[in-house]
């Protein structure tokens, strides 16, 4: 564990290369923070994968490592160069004067999902509405199926399963690489 906004990782980094890592995963940690991580490790001559499997925010990991970035595998909420995702990210931009963030389009889509439903159900009665979710039939959003899963684990599909991607950092930009459907 480290301090948010540190900006000397090199006594943390020297550690963990001298155990010889395939791969450096930096998880959650804000953008900022991954930027420096990578940019640093690379300085110190680490030759190995970057993961980051949680949260948004490559661009400013990129803008901050540079070339450090390079061939970063990381989870992405969307594609957002998709056709939908454009009109949508446009729609919100000329709204808000402000980039759309990533993790909104969970947002989106949920919102939808619930208004979708109560227009089918006609009914904006709590039991009616939570009945039909945890009945886990799929919803169909602007980035593909989304279902309510969890009934194995958690006895009740409580658990919203959407589409999300793999992307990787090529000359410098975000691309999405795979697409994972539930």
């Amino acid at each position: 564990f480290y301090e948010r906004g540190l900006q000397d990782f090199v006594p943390i980094l020297t550690r963990v290369l001298a155990e010889n890592p395939d791969v450096i995963d930096v998880n959650g940690s804000t953008p900022v923070d991954s930027g420096v991580i990578l940019k640093q490790a690379r300085q110190l001559g680490f030759t190995g994968q970057f993961v980051k499997v949680g949260g948004p925010g490559v661009a400013e990991i990129i803008d901050i490592a540079g070339d450090a970035a390079e061939d970063l595998y990381f989870y992405s909420p969307w594609d957002p160069d998709a056709p939908e995702i454009r009109k949508l990210t446009e729609r919100f931009e000329a709204k808000y004067s402000m980039p759309m963030n990533g993790l909104g389009i969970f947002f989106y889509e949920g919102a939808n999902m619930v208004f979708d439903t109560i227009q089918a159900k006609g009914t904006l009665d709590n039991e009616v509405l939570a009945a039909e979710f945890a009945a886990g039939k799929p919803y169909d959003g602007v980035q593909g199926r989304y279902i309510w899963g969890g009934e194995a684990t958690y006895g009740v599909n409580h658990q919203w399963i959407a589409p999300f991607y793999l992307g990787q950092v090529k000359d410098g930009k975000e691309v999405m690489v795979e697409k994972i459907e539930p």
